[in-house]
This record gives C-alpha cells, structure tokens and sequence, in this order.
C-alpha cells in the first residue's frame, strides 16, 4: 500500500510542475504576442503612411 501511497504523490507532483509549466508557456506566449504587436503597429502605420504619399 505505501508504494501505491508513494505512486500517486509522485504522479500528484508531476501534476503540479506540468500545471506550472503549461502556466509559464502560457505567459511566455502572451509576452511574445505584445511584442509582435509593438512590432507590427508602427511597421503598418509606416506601408499606411507610404500608400497616402505615393496616392
């Protein structure tokens, strides 16, 4: 019984680091979407910008 007891802390604290891990990537992502967007928004004003003096 105590290696079945032993068995599932285990599997409950693999739970928990892959809980903690799917969280950090879930940050990282956020983080990596904002900088796209900082990148993105003046690339795009500058093509909007280049369209209305060429037209």
């Amino acid at each position: 019984m105590t290696n079945q007891n032993e068995k599932i802390e285990a599997l409950k604290l693999e739970n928990e680091n892959l809980r903690l891990r799917l969280a950090t990537i879930k940050e990282d992502n956020k983080s990596h979407l904002t900088s796209w967007v900082w990148v993105l928004v003046p690339v795009m004003g500058m093509l909007v910008s280049l369209v209305n003096n060429i037209f």
